[in-house]
């Protein structure tokens, strides 16, 4: 669930969402750990974050600060996986 978009589900529509971000831009992010919590093979962890996007073809960056919610399920195997993410930006919207 990215902020400002609306809501996108599975393998396909998260590498259609950042494919782009990825291919246009250079990221740099710094992430802050906050809080985990784990019961059994459902678990949650939360972050702070602060990026700099800067175009590849040149222009001006953008720099974005939030946090983001992570709630994480145990597969066969033992590997955690992304079941569920939402983040948003500690900036109001534009106008």
């Amino acid at each position: 669930m990215p902020w400002g978009q609306p809501a996108v589900f599975g393998k396909d529509g998260i590498c259609t969402l950042y494919q782009s971000v990825f291919n246009d831009h250079a990221i740099k992010s710094e992430t802050r750990l906050m809080e985990i919590e784990v019961a059994g093979g459902l678990g949650y962890f939360w972050c702070t974050y602060a990026l700099t996007a800067t175009p590849k073809a040149g222009g001006k960056a953008l720099e974005e600060e939030g946090k983001a919610m992570f709630i994480v399920k145990r597969e066969q195997g033992g590997a955690w996986k992304i079941a569920r993410l939402i983040d948003n930006s500690d900036h109001a919207p534009a106008d």
